[in-house]
């Protein structure tokens, strides 16, 4: 069967870093193994009229599966795409995955032209499917699965999940076309050629704000299953940057030093980075150190609030102490660091937002980003803000995903967010994110930043034919 594998999202202005769709990559090997013909679209990365017409292309009457991957802050355009779709292909089996569909079955279900949701992990329900469609059989008995029943929602048991890791295929990396991921953000605030790889799923920390798509259990990759994709990616694709995005990659010690010390030795012009992958309070001085001599350049890490009391009641459980500590390693070995913090948890008093600003401006060398807390379904802390269990629809969710402070208390606080932010960028270790931004806003997004010059003052007439060439360029007219 030919089957077209989509990542169902767009670039915005707050939620603009880019990585490699890994899930629908690992479907299409899945796919393969099962003798079928995957293609790939990734709408972050195409725009304009040419999105339009590689979609038209990659849906031919012969297309017999198309499946969608999309966050939960992405649904309009997921919904707006699964109904082209569906008039190109009134026969074709539509599918959905991903968290909006995990998050989201009910509004999934009812309000794109699918016929059924995969929870969770994918690969295991999505292989089932595919033999089910071919052979002709059933499939709606199969775990992992949603669908409608006349008027009602039906959620099948979840699928196990894959124990081990090391079974599963490399990623379709063949189906890549790097260049035009090289064009985008990384999520590493680099522009250029590079790969992201997952090294393990899953995270034992119970975050209450976390959706924890791959579960609470960890789950890892052997050394040598991950050392076998970065050497494919380093010889056969070119790569010389690497991002790793696991969850908690630094969790089991000696797997993670033995993939680093590979890196040093074997790959000596190769660059790497962790956008999310560990957890802060677990690095210690050997563990930095053999960062820095395998050539680690970026190490974001998550501390969300300087609060004890709100650090137990979210269940990050963080050691605040070992925050610091970790980065004044990071410091003391010049890798550049972002620290995260999260502000508005529920209960959360004047106080506590001041002890999370001081601890923002105590750590030493890194970058503090904040964002406003947002409450997703089926997370503790949405169970926590509506304990009645509201139904939202994701397309209310704000398109500031997680940065949004829209009233005047938010204001302020962004404001003073952003005054510490910004004296942390003048250091020249950070000047390669602030480079990054300008080349990526005039290269390719250039009217974006004219329509924000002129619209200060500009005539009306001016203003609506700037925004109808963003429109142009950006959306892909499908009505």
């Amino acid at each position: 069967m030919k089957i077209t594998l989509i990542k169902a999202e767009r670039i915005t202005e707050t939620d603009r870093w880019v990585t490699n769709p890994l899930g629908i990559m690992y479907l299409a090997s899945v796919a393969r193994q099962a003798g079928h013909e995957p293609t790939l679209l990734d709408f972050r990365v195409l725009q304009g009229k040419h999105a339009k017409s590689r979609l038209d292309a990659a849906l031919g009457e012969d297309v017999a599966v198309v499946g969608f991957s999309a966050h939960s802050h992405h649904a309009a355009f997921a919904r707006q795409l699964a109904h082209y779709v569906r008039k190109r292909l009134p026969n074709a089996f539509l599918v959905v995955g991903g968290p909006l569909a995990t998050a989201n079955t009910d509004y999934v279900l009812e309000n794109l032209p699918v016929d059924a949701c995969v929870i969770g992990e994918g690969e295991t329900a999505f292989s089932n499917l595919l033999a089910a469609l071919q052979a002709g059989d059933p499939w709606r008995g199969f775990p992992g699965f949603a669908y409608r029943e006349g008027d009602r929602t039906v959620v099948n048991p979840p699928v196990a999940p894959i124990e081990n890791l090391d079974s599963l295929p490399q990623p379709a990396w063949d189906l890549m076309d790097f260049d035009l991921y090289a064009r985008t953000l990384s999520i590493s605030l680099r522009l250029g050629k590079r790969a992201c790889i997952h090294t393990s799923r899953g995270c034992p920390y119970e975050c209450i704000y976390c959706q924890n798509y791959f579960g609470r259990r960890f789950r890892a990759r052997s050394a040598p299953h991950v050392l076998a994709e970065i050497d494919l990616l380093y010889r056969k694709h070119g790569i010389r940057r690497l991002e790793i995005i696991d969850d908690c990659f630094n969790l089991e010690y000696e797997r993670a030093a033995t993939i680093l010390r590979r890196i040093r030795d074997d790959y000596p012009d190769l660059r790497i980075s962790f956008p999310n992958a560990v957890r802060g309070d677990l690095l210690d001085e050997p563990f930095v150190r053999l960062l820095k001599q395998a050539r680690c350049d970026f190490m974001p890490m998550a501390a969300e609030t300087g609060s004890p009391r709100l650090q137990k009641m979210i269940r990050k459980r963080l050691d605040v102490d070992k925050i610091r500590n970790a980065a004044r390693l990071l410091d003391k070995y010049q890798i550049a660091s972002f620290v995260c913090f999260m502000v508005g948890f529920p209960t959360e008093t004047p106080e506590e937002i001041e002890q999370t600003f001081a601890l923002a401006r105590e750590l030493p060398g890194v970058v503090p980003v904040f964002s406003m807390v947002t409450p997703y379904p089926r997370t503790a802390l949405w169970d926590m803000v509506y304990p009645d269990g509201a139904r939202l629809n994701p397309e209310d969710i704000d398109g500031a995903y997680g940065y949004r402070f829209d009233d005047d208390e938010g204001g302020r606080l962004l404001e003073r967010a952003l005054k510490i932010t910004r004296r942390r960028f003048l250091r020249p270790r950070y000047w390669f994110a602030i480079s990054s931004e300008f080349r990526w806003r005039f290269a390719v997004r250039w009217d974006v930043l004219l329509w924000k010059l002129v619209s200060i003052a500009a005539p009306l007439p001016l203003k609506r034919r700037l925004l109808r060439r963003l429109d142009r360029r950006f959306s892909l007219c499908l009505e």
